[in-house]
């Protein structure tokens, strides 16, 4: 769902996209999957269905690799252009599909197990992940953020264990692979 006024208009980058309709500061949410309005789809569905609604899933869809889906925006996000250098970046933590992009795009990725009583979580958030030498070395990476808030429990308890982590906060990094 978009989350700022739009437009949509001649591009030329695919011929036609969706522009902000004003300007936009920096940091500004723009978009964020929003259950019930977009759409998360098995992939399996497109193969049944008649040759221009494929068309359709294709040129206004995207499937996300690593669950299996294909993402349908219900409003003019689906109008998103997609070039070499964008002009907003996805704030991936706060993207449940922030993965999927990563791994589409082949970037490294931060994840950063946290909690809200966690007091070295919050101050890791508010002076280590905010310092801009920080931000620079990990400015290629996708960031995302997994609320570890009862680390004994699912869904906390099967993600740490995998990385084993024993407290938090606890980062992981995760490379591409071939």
């Amino acid at each position: 769902m978009l989350l700022i006024p739009t437009r949509l208009a001649a591009s030329t980058i695919h011929g036609f996209g969706v522009f902000a309709a004003a300007p936009i500061a920096k940091g500004t949410p723009v978009w964020r999957f929003a259950p019930g309005l977009d759409m998360a789809l098995d992939p399996a569905i497109v193969p049944t269905l008649p040759a221009h609604v494929q068309t359709f899933f294709a040129h206004y869809g995207y499937l996300d690799r690593n669950m299996q889906r294909i993402v349908m925006c219900f409003d003019d996000a689906r109008f998103v252009n997609h070039c070499d250098a964008p002009n907003v970046r996805t704030d991936y933590a706060q993207d449940p599909y922030g993965l999927d992009v990563a791994i589409r795009e082949r970037k490294p990725v931060l994840v950063d197990m946290w909690a809200t009583w966690c007091k070295n979580c919050l101050t890791m958030d508010k002076t280590t992940l905010k310092n801009d030498d920080v931000k620079a070395a990990l400015d290629n990476y996708v960031k995302i953020k997994f609320q570890a808030e009862d680390p004994d429990e699912p869904p906390a308890k099967p993600v740490m264990q995998r990385f084993n982590a024993v407290g938090l906060p606890t980062y992981v990094i995760l490379k591409p692979t071939d």
